[in-house]
């Protein structure tokens, strides 16, 4: 830390971070995406690639974070919609309300169907869908409805505590909480964050060298350091298999992975390089209602993605629901079991 702090990009993050308390918060950052990285089969590589999403301007529909507010955006939109088709039907008990209620929930619905079709092309990451939807919002007109005189029956009350709640909590809200910016605010905070995620990256570098040599003085090794010098003798830098992978993979039968989903991808990348060039002598065993190891980086999204693979390219029987006999190849396991 305190070689960073010569660092003036940052010496900028760690204040914007810490809200100029303490460097505290950012010190804990720099263990945690250390921690991360070392979970992951080329970390560097990775690091690099995550700075320079910020640097590029990629955008704003082609990065994670938009597709992670989308996605909460279209919840809360399909649970407006639900809403809106369920105050309708309560708003047709009575003559009233079908007469004076029902017209404006048809429009909402049809309003909350179009801004959900926005929101998944946003999801999906099609250029310019971003503003689309905003603008949607910032234009968006509720239709009123009719008066009803005298006392409102209880079916007519509900339907319109239902429209309010709808109007005022989900849609009312989903500006601020989820399309929270325009496409050139989040390109503007991009250029101002980009040296200061660099630096942080330089930070967790250094940390990484001077922590490693110590361990070397000390002859003292961690788990996860076997485990990157493991690969390094199976992988090269560009993440082709060495020589030596290719001995040592003739040497075994079968590869056969228990608790599947408590693995993380340099321990997944490890699995690849022992089993032979089509993965097919892989065996993977998993259930991932029992992942519990996510503080030690273990990532179940590895096991869940391998399934829906398989599922995808119609090479698995879901049987009971818990099993899953795959075929060989195709990057392939023979058995999932989740």
């Amino acid at each position: 830390m305190e070689e960073s702090c010569h660092d003036a990009d940052f010496c900028r993050f760690s204040d914007l971070y810490g809200r100029s308390r303490d460097d505290r918060k950012a010190g804990d950052l720099i263990l945690k995406l250390y921690d991360f990285l070392r979970s992951l089969p080329q970390p560097w590589k990775t690091l690099e690639e995550f700075c320079r999403a910020w640097e590029l301007g990629y955008p704003m529909e082609d990065t994670p974070w938009s597709r992670e507010l989308a996605a909460g955006a279209l919840q809360k939109a399909n649970t407006a919609l639900t809403m809106a088709a369920g105050a309708k039907w309560v708003a047709q008990q009575s003559v009233n309300g079908q007469e004076k209620y029902v017209p404006a929930l048809q429009g909402d619905e049809l309003a909350i169907g179009w801004l959900k079709e926005e929101l998944e092309q946003v999801n999906a990451g099609q250029v310019g869908t971003w503003e689309k939807a905003r603008e949607t919002l910032e234009s968006w007109r509720w239709e009123k409805m009719g008066t009803i005189r005298g006392e409102k029956a209880e079916n007519e009350k509900v339907a319109q505590f239902m429209r309010d709640s709808y109007k005022k909590n989900i849609i009312g809200k989903m500006a601020e909480e989820f399309l929270i910016c325009t496409p050139e605010q989040f390109e503007q905070d991009c250029r101002m964050a980009a040296p200061l995620v660099r630096a942080l990256a330089r930070a967790v570098k250094r940390f990484d060298t001077v922590f490693f040599e110590a361990k070397k003085a000390e002859k003292i090794l961690e788990f996860s350091d076997f485990e990157h010098l493991t690969l390094q003798l199976l992988q090269n830098e560009d993440g082709e298999p060495t020589e030596a992978a290719a001995r040592l993979s003739q040497d075994y039968a079968a590869i056969l992975v228990d608790e599947y989903q408590d693995t993380n991808a340099l321990q997944d990348a490890i699995y690849t390089r022992l089993a032979n060039p089509q993965g097919s002598n892989r065996f993977l065993v998993g259930d991932l209602k029992q992942s519990i190891y996510r503080f030690r980086q273990a990532d179940p999204a590895l096991a869940r993605c391998k399934a829906r693979k398989r599922l995808r390219r119609k090479k698995c029987f879901a049987g009971t629901g818990r099993q899953f006999p795959l075929g060989p190849g195709g990057g392939g396991c023979h058995q999932l079991f989740l």
